[in-house]
């Protein structure tokens, strides 16, 4: 047992004897052992020096860092793979630093000059075989050989002619080459425009532009930065042109807001010229229809045409909803509006009329009642220059001032100091003269004198005649009081007139307030209507009356069964009531139950009141309270 003990304790001192203390733990930095992935640790170096690591410092002492790199820190600046030429230490090149050579410069035919790791010339791909004046051209370096020129000439690189030669270096001589874009020479022969920043004496206004900055490309005049001009043929909304030419940006005068159309031209500053698109003249309010005298010349109608009074050429009573152009009618300068005629005054002094002839009022001699939707001549006219008329009978005012009539008389209102029997052709109105208007209600007439005068005659049981009296007159009497009167306008049994001063004085029936004093009474000679002040315009129908004022408003008054008044009811007017709606008119028209006006200069109609066959024009026969648009189809 004891033997056993003593050989136990014999190994364990062998084995703590032959252990070596200097057993190393791997992969540890700081060790002063040199691991894999170490460049140097402590002392350990791998042999390494500045010098052998490529620097330049013979003096400077490798180090290694607390990370086991190595610390170059004080090795200098200067090595091999600074990228710098150092000639001081024997460098020719440093990587892509050549210093300026080739493999020519070097003497060698051509190749690439490269640098080793170790800053000299790597001569490997420079060829020594080949040289300038060899008859061979080596490319890259050399462009041509001798008479050889490689396939180019001057042409080919860019000039408009001459002779290329080859230097002696092998290089292209330029000197006979001739002209190029580029060489500050505007040469027009070869259709140059403009050299760099020689532009030839141009500029964006010589060019057909406002303004802005000319510029040269390629030889040619760049116009880019240069401001458009009008007339060009191109829109240019930034320089507030509206159209170019013929060029109208899909408008026309239709979307220009004229009703009736038009031709839309542009004016020499690119704006609309709209003096081509057509503008109401006139319109007149009949009795179940209505008439729009045109700026060309024309008239269209609309409403009832049972009688063919909308003169399309048509006689049947079928609603005429919308404007449709009166056959035959141009150079017309003025029209009249009946109960169921319609006449036009045209520029050569004559007058034409449609519609219904039961009593001769389209004054063509007829002697049994026809109608026609054709417009006919009214015989023997001829000089006239002004037309007016009431429900049955038209009259036409004369070059010397005198008034000649036709149609229904039963009541004396042609004036001929006869009532009786209608005329089929016109007759003189005795005692009126220098007459410059004419009016007419159902049965009585008015005409304004040049001196601001009225006489009246026919129908004077109401006081429609303005005399002071309630009698029938067949020869034209003066209107008491009135010296400066300036416009007429005649409803069926009353009449208004507008004065010098703006005013507005009305006589006749006042029962449905249509004399617009307040209250319902007859007036047999002109009243003062309250309130009226700055009137440039009034017209009359059946039993209600318009004004149009100053500043383009409207007021109206009178019977209002159906809508005619326009104010949005149906009740009676007695004194003017403001109509919103028409706002911007320039002028009217009352018919027998129906009122239409023109705003905006011509532009476009409102009509208002009962709407049976379509008078209002609005695409209905619906009646309104209120003005609506009329509508063109």
């Amino acid at each position: 047992m004891k033997v056993a003990a003593r050989k136990a304790i014999f190994f364990c001192l062998f084995f703590l004897v032959s252990c070596d203390d200097t057993v190393e733990v791997k992969d540890a930095c700081g060790d002063d052992y040199l691991d894999p992935g170490e460049q140097c640790d402590r002392n350990q170096l791998s042999g390494a020096t500045c010098l052998s690591l490529g620097y330049y410092n013979e003096t400077g002492v490798l180090q290694c860092s607390a990370a086991c790199e190595y610390d170059v820190s004080d090795c200098g600046d200067a090595y091999c793979g600074d990228g710098l030429i150092q000639g001081d230490h024997n460098e020719q090149c440093d990587g892509a630093e050549l210093g300026g050579n080739s493999c020519v410069t070097l003497g060698y035919a051509r190749g690439a000059l490269a640098c080793t790791a170790g800053c000299r010339y790597d001569l490997t791909d420079c060829e020594e075989d080949g040289f300038c004046g060899d008859a061979l051209i080596q490319e890259p370096d050399e462009q041509c050989e001798g008479n050889d020129l490689n396939g180019q000439d001057c042409i080919g690189l860019g000039y408009y002619g001459g002779q290329l030669a080859c230097s002696d270096t092998c290089q292209f001589d330029l000197t006979t080459c001739t002209g190029r874009c580029g060489d500050a020479v505007v040469d027009g022969a070869f259709q140059e425009e403009c050299d760099g920043i020689n532009l030839d004496g141009q500029t964006c206004v010589t060019q057909g532009f406002s303004s802005g900055d000319l510029s040269c490309d390629d030889c040619r005049l760049v116009t880019d930065a240069c401001v458009p001009y009008c007339g060009d043929g191109a829109l240019q909304p930034e320089q507030a042109e509206e159209c170019d030419g013929l060029l109208l940006d899909s408008q026309t005068c239709r979307t220009r807001g004229w009703l009736f159309g038009g031709s839309l031209a542009c004016d020499g500053n690119c704006l609309f010229d709209e003096q081509d698109c057509r503008f109401i003249v006139q319109i007149v309010a009949g009795g179940e229809f209505t008439c729009a005298l045109l700026s060309d010349g024309t008239a269209s109608c609309w409403g009832g045409n049972g009688w063919g009074q909308c003169g399309d050429g048509l006689t049947t009573y079928l609603p005429q909803n919308l404007p449709n152009p009166v056959a035959g009618i141009t150079g017309a300068i003025r029209l009249h509006a009946g109960f169921t005629h319609a006449c036009a005054l045209l520029n050569d002094g004559t007058v034409r009329c449609w519609g219904m002839n039961n009593n001769s009022q389209l004054g063509n001699g007829a002697s049994t009642p026809t109608f026609t939707g054709t417009a006919v001549s009214v015989t023997g006219l001829t000089g006239a220059i002004g037309l007016g008329g009431g429900a049955y009978h038209t009259c036409a005012i004369l070059a010397d001032g005198t008034l000649s009539c036709w149609g229904v008389n039963y009541q004396g209102q042609l004036g001929n100091g006869v009532a009786g029997d209608a005329f089929n052709t016109p007759v003189t109105t005795l005692a009126v003269t220098n007459a410059t208007a004419v009016v007419g209600g159902d049965n009585h007439t008015c005409a304004l004198i040049s001196d601001g005068s009225v006489r009246c005659f026919g129908d004077g049981t109401k006081g429609q005649i303005g005399d002071g009296y309630t009698t029938d007159d067949a020869t034209p009497v003066p209107v008491y009081g009135l010296t400066t009167a300036v416009a007429l306008a005649a409803g069926q049994d009353h009449t208004c007139a507008l004065l010098a001063n703006g005013q507005v004085h009305c006589w006749g029936e006042g029962y449905y307030g249509a004399l617009g004093s307040g209250n319902t009474s007859t007036a047999p000679q002109p009243y003062a209507v309250p309130g009226m002040f700055g009137v440039i315009a009034i017209s009359a129908g059946g039993k209600n009356t318009c004004a149009v004022f100053n500043d383009h408003s409207v007021k109206c008054w009178g019977y209002n069964n159906q809508g005619q008044v326009g104010d949005g009811t149906l009740v009676q007017a007695d004194s003017p009531v403001v109509i919103p709606e028409l706002a911007g008119s320039v002028f009217l028209d009352n018919g027998n139950e129906h009122g239409c006006a023109v705003l905006d200069d011509g532009r476009r109609a409102m009509c208002w009141g009962i709407n049976t066959s379509g008078r209002l024009g609005d695409g209905t026969t619906t009646r309104r309270l209120s003005p609506v648009s009329v509508v063109v189809p």
